[in-house]
């Protein structure tokens, strides 16, 4: 029988478990995460590996001697060593559009939330006051007739474009490794052009080198007073410490973050700024997500080990292929 490490709890949630029953033997985590001293304990002899978060690095890649595919059951694969896992020519797959629609949905969510002040009111009917409705504080902001301005075009930034037309926006957008979009009514262009214009600037970019603090004081200073930031994609993107003297100092309006450069968060200062939110990292939290994570990356882990190929919609590393051969 095939062995399989599930690298991280998250994949319950998922029932990957029962759907490997009877296929492969499984080896969960001791605690919640399995810790690279554990990985290195069972990857020897292991077939694939399937994760969402918990971090498979290159000394657990290069001491695994059977292993085939390393399955990511969410979109993002930063914690992936791909580079590692392509020279030793294991595949990386990921489940490219299982998390498109509920992630763009959470985009939106924070734009609203933070336009129409919701979270304050409902502190204040809570506490008794109903009366915060005749409050200069409480007037809010449609976005009807806004601008979002969506760094990175993929999936889930084509998917919140779509849903922010249906709201009445205009959509600028820009992505250097894209020269045409799939809809006729997004307008790409330079990210300063973006900046200067936006009234919502939504990140949903994937985090690699170039990305990295692509967000910092320069860019958020380029911004409206009147604009926020929304960041659904990764942490690192943004310049925190950029971020906490933008909103502390009034240069940008607020913003609205479901990822932070460190999880759980080091540094509490954006916390307990009025016109932040924070939710944690449950953009991707839906059933029926979750059910469709699970089965893309079982799907995917399959067809490797029953002497297929990967999907090239979910193969993270398709240099691979020419391994193969």
């Amino acid at each position: 029988m095939k062995k399989v490490i599930l690298a991280d709890r998250e994949t319950e949630k998922m029932g990957i478990p029962r759907l490997l029953q009877g296929y492969a033997e499984i080896k969960l985590p001791e605690n919640y995460y399995m810790a690279e001293d554990e990985l290195v304990i069972h990857v020897k002899d292991t077939d694939a590996i399937i994760t969402v978060l918990g971090k498979i690095s290159s000394r657990v890649i290069e001491l695994a001697e059977k292993l085939k595919i390393i399955a990511v059951a969410a979109a993002g694969y930063d914690n992936v060593d791909v580079s590692a896992a392509t020279k030793k020519g294991i595949f990386v797959t990921r489940a490219a559009t299982a998390t498109v629609a509920c992630v763009a949905e959470h985009a939106i969510a924070l734009m609203i939330i933070l336009s129409r002040k919701i979270l304050e009111a409902v502190k204040h009917v809570r506490g008794g006051n109903w009366n915060f409705r005749n409050t200069p504080q409480a007037m809010g902001r449609q976005l009807a007739g806004k601008t979002i301005g969506i760094i990175g075009i993929g999936r889930v930034g084509t998917e919140l474009a779509k849903k922010a037309i249906c709201l009445g926006m205009k959509i600028l957008a820009y992505d250097p490794y894209v020269t045409q979009t799939p809809i006729k009514d997004v307008k790409l262009t330079s990210l300063e052009q973006l900046l200067k214009q936006s009234d919502y600037v939504c990140v949903t970019a994937a985090l690699t080198k170039e990305t990295w603090h692509m967000i910092g004081e320069k860019e958020l200073r380029m911004m409206k007073k009147s604009a926020f930031l929304i960041n659904v994609a990764r942490g690192g993107i943004v310049d925190e410490t950029a971020l906490y003297n933008a909103l502390r100092n009034k240069w940008i309006a607020g913003a609205g973050l479901d990822v932070l450069e460190s999880e759980p968060p080091k540094d509490i200062r954006l916390l307990k700024l009025k016109n932040c939110i924070v939710t944690p990292h449950i953009a991707g939290l839906t059933i029926e997500r979750y059910r469709a994570c699970g089965y893309v990356a079982v799907e995917e882990v399959k067809r490797v080990l029953n002497g297929g190929m990967p999907s090239l919609e979910n193969l993270v590393n398709p240099e691979v292929l020419s391994i193969k051969k």
